[in-house]
């Protein structure tokens, strides 16, 4: 659990969602960056299925990061 004690707000919380064959909205992570968006935390989802490159968007994004998130796909 993330507490508003710990992070500052100039913070990104990385959202990640795999590549995968098939095309779903991202629902977890959205439920996430909202809960995270309440304490302050800029919630930043980088989804695998529409980015070229996503782990160079993930690593881009690193810099300054509170926490890195990743969904997974079952």
């Amino acid at each position: 659990m993330i507490s508003s004690q710990h992070i500052n707000a100039a913070n990104d919380l990385i959202l990640y969602q795999p590549q995968c064959d098939f095309y779903t909205m991202p629902l977890g992570l959205l439920a996430v960056g909202s809960a995270v968006g309440d304490l302050g935390v800029r919630p930043v989802i980088v989804d695998g299925r529409l980015e070229d490159d996503p782990i160079s968007g993930v690593l881009a994004r690193l810099d300054g990061a509170v926490a890195v998130g990743i969904t997974v796909l079952t």
